[in-house]
């Protein structure tokens, strides 16, 4: 069923905007799917760097790594509002296997 109004020079197809929003909704999927990669990412590394924990006893080359840092910078706005900025990541080698493992994971879904 298509519902045409024409009001002066406006010629407005209701079918065709159901189209749009029911393909611009297809796109939004895409949303979720970069949602789930980032938690799965996210889930690799912690669970990566808690299992190089646990096996460094038993593997010590499993939890050797590298580590880099921005050191904490804090910024006084007013006397009343103060901001602190600071990273430091860890890396080992369990961190990356878990990671490529969590990165396979979403491939297959």
């Amino acid at each position: 069923m298509v519902l045409q109004i024409q009001k002066g020079i406006y010629d407005i197809n209701v079918e065709s905007k159901i189209e749009w929003m029911v393909k611009n909704l297809n796109r939004s999927g895409s949303t979720t799917h970069c949602a789930i990669l980032v938690f799965l990412l996210l889930m690799g590394f912690i669970l990566g760097t808690i299992l190089g924990e646990i096996l460094r006893p038993f593997i010590p080359i499993i939890a050797k790594g590298a580590s880099a840092e921005i050191s904490p910078q804090t910024f006084h706005l007013a006397d009343t509002f103060s901001l602190t900025f600071g990273f430091k990541i860890h890396l080992n080698l369990a961190t990356i296997i878990g990671v490529i493992i969590a990165f396979m994971i979403y491939r297959k879904i």
